[in-house]
C-alpha cells in the first residue's frame, strides 16, 4: 500500500478505552510502514504518554472514562500536557453527531476518522495532518470551548428547538446581502478569505460561525465535511 508520503519514523499515539479497537487500528496502521504507536485507554493516560514522550500524531476517540477525546484536544491547545500545542490531531467520531464536530472544529483538529477505520483513510487523513499549515487561535479561544459531551448534546437539542429559526435566518441573510462579499463553491475557499456567512450543517447545527479567517487547516476539515454541510457555495471577502 503506498504510504502518502508517511514517514516511518512518525510516532502516533492512539487513545481508545477498547482494547480491541486500539488492535485493530494498530494492525490498521502497520501496512503505511508506521512502527512507533504508543496506546492509551483515556485522555489522562494520554496526557501521562504526551508528557514523557515526543509524539507527532495523536489520534483519539471521543467517548472516554475519566477524560474525553475533546478534553484532551483542549488540554493539548492550551499547552498542557507537555506536546506542542499543534500537535497534529485527528479524531474518530461520527459524523452523527454534530455539537462533537462543531466543538473538534473550534479546537482545530486536524482531521476526522470514522469506525472501521480503513488503511486507506488512515493513511489519506495522516499524510494532510502532517502536511497542512496550522495557525492556532488565542488562548482564550480554546478555553470557551466546551467539552462536556453531555453540556453539547443538550445545547444542541436546544438548539434545534428554537421556534423563530427562520427570523434569525432571514435577518441573517439580510446581514449577509449587506456585507457584499462573494459566493463561492466549498472546493474553492482560499486561506486568507474571511466568512461572511456561517457554515451550518444538514441538521441545521452552526459548525463554523461567520467573522472567521480561513486557514489552510479549516478549509481542508470543511472539504472534509461537505457530505454533512447543508449548502455548497458560502459567501466570502
Amino acid at each position: 500500500m503506498p504510504s502518502m508520503n508517511i514517514p516511518s519514523s512518525l510516532r502516533i499515539l492512539l487513545v481508545d478505552d477498547e482494547p480491541f479497537i486500539r488492535r485493530v487500528t494498530v494492525q490498521v496502521l502497520k501496512p503505511l510502514g508506521i512502527s512507533g504507536v504508543l496506546e492509551a485507554e483515556n485522555g489522562a493516560d494520554a496526557k501521562n504518554i504526551l508528557a514523557q514522550n515526543d509524539v507527532d500524531v495523536l489520534i483519539t476517540d471521543i467517548q472516554m472514562p475519566r477524560m474525553n477525546g475533546l478534553e484532551l484536544v483542549k488540554q493539548i491547545r492550551l499547552g498542557k500536557t507537555g506536546a506542542k500545542p499543534d500537535l497534529r490531531t485527528i479524531v474518530v467520531t461520527s459524523f452523527s453527531t454534530m455539537e462533537v464536530v462543531t466543538a473538534s472544529l473550534a479546537l482545530d483538529v486536524n482531521g476526522f476518522l470514522v469506525k472501521p477505520i480503513s488503511a486507506e483513510d488512515a493513511a489519506g487523513k495522516i499524510g494532510v495532518a502532517i502536511q497542512e499549515q496550522m495557525s492556532l487561535r488565542r488562548r482564550e479561544d480554546y478555553l470557551s470551548v466546551d467539552t462536556d459531551l453531555q453540556s453539547l448534546a443538550q445545547a444542541a437539542a436546544e438548539e434545534s428547538k428554537k421556534t423563530d429559526a427562520s427570523m434569525v435566518r432571514k435577518e441573517e441573510d439580510q446581514a449577509i446581502r449587506e456585507a457584499g462579499g462573494r459566493e463561492l463553491p466549498l472546493e474553492q475557499l482560499e486561506p486568507g478569505m474571511h466568512l461572511l456567512e456561517d457554515i451550518d450543517s444538514v441538521s441545521g447545527l452552526t459548525l463554523i460561525s461567520a467573522g472567521q479567517k480561513l486557514t489552510e487547516s479549516l478549509i481542508n476539515r470543511i472539504n472534509e465535511l461537505k457530505k454533512v454541510i447543508a449548502a455548497s457555495v458560502v459567501r466570502v471577502s
